[in-house]
């Protein structure tokens, strides 16, 4: 940024942000295809509006300061001849935040600055500076007011063509960036499907299975990634299906307190494996849903797991952190989905879902909250591989509110 520039240059403010709109899809467009398509959308589309987006500027006119008064010379031609006179020089400077750079673009709507005034960006500041030769304070404060006035003024004006710039940044990119993915993975779709080995310089063929996805952070310049693989992965669809066959065994299950409280973990985790395994089943007849140890239920597709369930009864929010551990050592690469099933057997499940749900925001591994369901009994999240800090695993916690007989 230009330092000592004067606010409300002659640039148009909104030229500048419909040229950044324009270069946002434009990255979009240039993107490296095996970058694009090796990282999650919400990561690509949440730089992609940092990156572009804007930040209005805001005065805190609260904070204000005077800086030490000076001096000014200005030559007089009256009737007495030429000559020299002195004039008092006052500068109040009132911080700001946001980008000062935006603020020497002007506005749509726009308001001259006070003739006789002078305002200028310093930095982080505006300068306001007064001169002349009067002693009346009140005389020397409206002017300056006046001044901070106008700035203020055009700084809403700005604020409101920001603001229309940022919202149609966040419509417009995601589409955007979900529209070329999209048309990405059906390109090598087709290449797989042709069954032609692609040409390569050096090194195994860059395709395989054309379904998944590999995250790699938008940081990475263009031209570095590594060739994307697709993978095994659970599509959303069955991922959701598969939680909905669990939460309506869990929702059937606590409807019967009176024959759930006899039965162990072990029992309840085998009735959820006969209602999934009722609802998935392979392509030749064998089930896709299998008990590893007590707690697991695993999706496998050849060997690899594409769904974990982890299930674990409460006992404080140290099981929450030990469940996910397991899971995490049990997600290798190629994982992206899974599910925590927490039987909370004694005390107030209102809290304990409380407490597992600041755990799990806790945990190294978190990365973000998605969207929580509490009228379903349901908390999604997303979090880190541990093998991969890019990789991102889709984590729902499912409570299951269920007593236990007494004396057990």
């Amino acid at each position: 940024m230009r330092q000592h520039s004067r606010p409300f240059g002659t640039e148009s403010l909104r030229q500048l942000l419909a040229d950044r709109l324009d270069r946002a899809l434009k990255r979009i467009n240039a993107w490296n295809a095996d970058e694009l398509l090796a990282s999650p959308e919400a990561d690509i589309i949440k730089y992609l509006i940092d990156e572009y987006g804007a930040e209005a500027p805001v005065m805190h006119r609260d904070q204000r300061q005077r800086l030490p008064s000076t001096e000014h010379v200005v030559p007089v031609d009256d009737f007495m001849g030429r000559r020299d006179v002195r004039q008092a020089e006052i500068t109040i400077v009132v911080p700001c935040e946001g980008d000062m750079d935006l603020m020497r673009y002007r506005p749509g709507s726009y308001t001259s600055l006070l003739s006789g005034q002078s305002a200028r960006i310093v930095g982080s500041e505006i300068h306001v500076t007064w001169r002349g030769d009067t002693a009346d304070p009140a005389v020397v404060l409206q002017k300056i007011n006046g001044e901070l006035d106008v700035i203020e003024r055009n700084l809403g004006h700005a604020r409101s063509e920001i603001a229309s710039h940022n919202e149609l940044l966040r419509q417009t990119v995601p589409a955007r960036v979900s529209r070329r993915k999209s048309q990405l993975l059906a390109d090598r779709e087709l290449e797989a499907a042709l069954g032609i080995p692609v040409r390569q310089k050096d090194g195994p063929p860059a395709f395989s299975v054309p379904v998944s996805r590999r995250q790699v952070m938008p940081r990475r310049q263009p031209g570095v990634a590594e060739p994307f693989r697709a993978e095994w992965e659970l599509l959303d669809k069955d991922y959701e299906e598969a939680i909905r066959v669990i939460t309506h065994s869990r929702n059937a299950l606590e409807r019967t307190p009176g024959t759930i409280a006899k039965l162990g973990e072990e029992d309840i985790r085998n009735l959820l494996l006969v209602s999934l395994n009722s609802t998935f089943m392979g392509a030749s007849g064998g089930e896709l849903f299998n008990g590893d140890g007590k707690t697991d239920i695993l999706i496998r597709v050849e060997d690899r797991n594409v769904f974990i369930g982890e299930c674990k009864i409460w006992d404080g929010p140290q099981v929450v952190g030990d469940a996910l551990t397991q899971l995490l050592k049990y997600h290798i690469w190629r994982d992206s989905k899974g599910a925590l099933l927490l039987f909370i057997r004694r005390g107030d499940a209102t809290n304990a879902t409380q407490k597992a749900i600041q755990r799990i925001e806790e945990h190294p591994n978190y990365k973000r909250t998605l969207d929580a369901r509490p009228s379903e009994g349901r908390y999604d999240f997303v979090i880190r591989a541990n093998d991969d800090l890019e990789r991102e695993i889709h984590l729902a916690l499912l409570p299951f509110v269920l007593p236990i007989k007494q004396g057990r």
